[in-house]
């Protein structure tokens, strides 16, 4: 599978996955990518929404199921804590398309409680490092 950086830039990685989490007190489910308030955020592969709403850690987020590799794995992509999404559950996007913008919305508290994205990566359900595979 064919990945894009989803963010125009990234200075740095605040939080990696699998890093303890002080306040769930369980490993990080993905990599949080501080940016500011607004900055754009990218489908990093082709794909489908299967979801954009507003969950109380996440807060606003979409996920995008990509398919079925050439491996036979499926891939799926979450982007979470954005001030807003800007497609909807159904809708197909491609590899680049703005799907949202960063913010701090949902659950931000302690060491990521600033601007940021939360990416995660799931490989036949399972996460796994986003930064395994996809460019930053």
């Amino acid at each position: 599978m064919d990945f894009t950086c989803p963010l125009p830039s990234v200075g740095r990685i605040s939080t990696y996955f699998g890093e303890p989490d002080a306040v769930y007190n369980k490993p990080h489910t993905g990599a949080d990518m501080p940016a500011a308030s607004g900055t754009l955020i990218y489908a990093v592969a082709d794909g489908v929404v299967s979801a954009a709403s507003a969950r109380p850690s996440y807060g606003n987020c979409v996920q995008i199921d990509h398919g079925t590799a050439d491996d036979g794995s499926s891939y799926a992509t979450l982007y979470a804590h954005m001030s807003s999404f800007c497609v909807s559950a159904g809708q197909t996007v491609h590899k680049g398309d703005v799907i949202g913008y960063v913010g701090n919305t949902g659950d931000v508290r302690g060491a990521n409680g600033g601007y940021h994205l939360h990416l995660e990566l799931r490989i036949n359900g399972t996460r796994t490092d986003p930064l395994q595979y996809i460019p930053h």
